[in-house]
């Protein structure tokens, strides 16, 4: 079973000379690895300024105001009840 994971950075720059956000007491060497790998994203935007609200956006692949998710308390199912979801795509 696959799954799909998003992680989001803001202002961080992810290199390897980053040493944990540019912290010169940290040793990092995993995340530095990890870092060298990755891509630098200067720009990233978001649905809504609220996790549940940009979550069941990304989900469901609707706008906030379409899943009308838009504080944290809310269960898109309880607006869409029969929506399909990416996670159930790729079971």
């Amino acid at each position: 079973m696959g799954h799909i994971r998003s992680t989001k950075a803001s202002t961080v720059e992810t290199n390897a000379s980053a040493s944990l956000f540019r912290n010169p007491l940290a040793k990092s060497p995993n995340l530095d690895r990890l870092a060298k790998k990755g891509m630098t994203f200067n720009r990233a935007y978001c649905q809504f300024p609220l996790c549940n609200p940009s979550r069941a956006s990304f989900m469901t692949g609707r706008r906030p105001d379409a899943t009308k998710v838009l504080e944290n308390a809310t269960h898109f199912r309880q607006n869409l009840p029969d929506v399909l979801t990416m996670a159930q795509i790729f079971r």
